[in-house]
């Protein structure tokens, strides 16, 4: 696959669409209420009920929302704007999720995922302008869409040291958005379906 050729109009793509994303309107949304860490499947620990796959779900009041069961949401946005932070974590669970976003808008969001699986059907941003990292152990991690450590000035960081991660395509820092990103495998599989920009 492509190492080096970054085309411009595809690079101008998962901006533009990181932008429509981060700031579009959503008909609803629930916020992680919980400011420890308790588990995704309690209506009562988010703001409007449990996520469902019409609803947002945000997760920035510097609690940590585990995953041991079965989630779902539209969009999820983990430390969603400037100053605020968020973890999830995914132990034997499994979260299906249509975008994904760990660091949005200044803010600091962290997964990590152990066993279990979190398929994100399109596309999937550790930092989009924040700080996000992802660590992968064991289950499965996959993205129908672009995978993208570091867009728009942000930060992403991934490390691999076992199960799989599984994108359409990836790019680890996006330099055309002035994005940074590293991605570290010591073990497990990636597996990308069509290319990859390193």
């Amino acid at each position: 696959p492509p190492s080096s050729s970054r085309p411009g109009a595809r690079l101008a793509a998962f901006v533009l669409l990181a932008l429509a994303l981060a700031s579009g309107l959503r008909a609803q949304t629930t916020v992680w209420s919980n400011a420890g860490t308790g588990d995704w499947t309690v209506a009562g620990n988010w703001s409007n009920g449990l996520p469902n796959s019409t609803t947002d779900a945000t997760i920035d009041n510097g609690g940590t929302a585990t995953v041991a069961g079965t989630g779902t949401a539209n969009t999820l946005m983990v430390g969603a704007s400037t100053s605020h932070s968020g973890s999830l974590s995914i132990a034997g669970g499994a979260l299906s999720v249509e975008y994904c976003f760990l660091g949005n808008e200044g803010g600091t969001g962290t997964a990590t995922v152990s066993s279990g699986t979190w398929a994100c059907t399109n596309s999937f941003f550790v930092s989009n302008a924040g700080t996000g990292s992802l660590t992968i152990s064991g289950g499965t991690v996959s993205a129908g869409g672009n995978f993208v450590f570091g867009e728009r000035g942000g930060t992403g960081t991934g490390t691999v040291s076992g199960g799989i991660l599984s994108p359409y395509s990836l790019l680890v820092g996006n330099s055309g958005s002035a994005g940074s990103g590293t991605l570290t495998i010591s073990g497990g599989t990636v597996a990308v379906s069509y290319e990859a920009y390193i």
